[in-house]
């Protein structure tokens, strides 16, 4: 408020009595009961990740309901796994672009340091909705995997893990970008992820190499995403103990 003095004024007016030395200790004596019950609260958490479910764009959304949308209209004229593979390596960077903005909305509004002093962390906050984000991608490759399965006679599995390979690499690679960049802009926040969604997608013309080696390749995006992640750790361990002042 920029007129504090009518402020103090108006509180002023309404005195606050000093409370007794007995009710101070009946209060604390109630808290230490509370607290020696180990009751778990978990309204919170869940209001917590309702917000951030809530906070998500709907660009976000639209977006999944696209690449939905193409994979249905391509869903009887692919039949090849090679042209499933194809078909995964250029819907799904896609179906990732808006995570990257998703997770710069916190740099970009300035919010680490309010979030640290907060009951959940910015890893947490941004753990939470990068979770929330990725389980819709996920969702969307599990029921087309299992769509092209069963229709065409293939592996199921099999071709899960090749729908997780570029997920998992573009998810590596949006986690390391927002550990290294600093975006002060809007617009430079989509173009990083418009230039990374249309490098991801050239990985479809080297569809080649996984014919026989798509198991080691998978296995290699995981190991991606977990360094990514852990770097991600260090991070933020780092932003934590500055904004506590550890």
């Amino acid at each position: 408020m920029k007129d504090n003095q009518s402020f103090y004024d108006f509180i002023s007016a309404y005195p606050i009595v000093e409370a007794k030395d007995c009710v101070k200790q009946d209060t604390i004596k109630k808290a230490a009961e509370l607290l020696s019950q180990q009751t778990k609260y978990v309204g919170a958490k869940q209001n917590f990740v309702l917000n951030q479910f809530k906070s998500i764009s709907k660009v976000f959304w639209l977006i999944q309901f696209i690449c939905f949308l193409l994979f249905l209209v391509n869903f009887t004229t692919t039949q090849r796994l090679k042209d499933i593979q194809i078909l995964f390596l250029t819907i799904v960077p896609v179906m990732t672009f808006y995570i990257l903005p998703e997770l710069f909305k916190t740099q970009f509004y300035n919010m680490e340091e309010i979030e640290a002093v907060c009951f959940f962390s910015p890893f947490k906050t941004l753990a939470v909705k990068m979770t929330l984000v990725s389980s819709c991608n996920f969702l969307i490759i599990g029921i087309m995997s299992l769509a092209f399965g069963i229709y065409h006679q293939l592996d199921i599995l099999e071709l899960l893990c090749r729908g997780l390979i570029p997920f998992n690499i573009s998810i590596a690679l949006t986690i390391i970008v927002f550990d290294f960049i600093k975006v002060t802009s809007p617009y430079a926040m989509l173009s990083i992820s418009a230039f990374l969604t249309l490098a991801l997608i050239q990985m479809r013309n080297f569809s080649f190499l996984l014919d026989n080696t798509w198991l080691g390749v998978y296995f290699g995006s995981v190991l991606l995403i977990l360094l990514a992640i852990g770097i991600m750790v260090i991070q933020f361990k780092h932003m934590e103990e500055r904004c506590y002042g550890a």
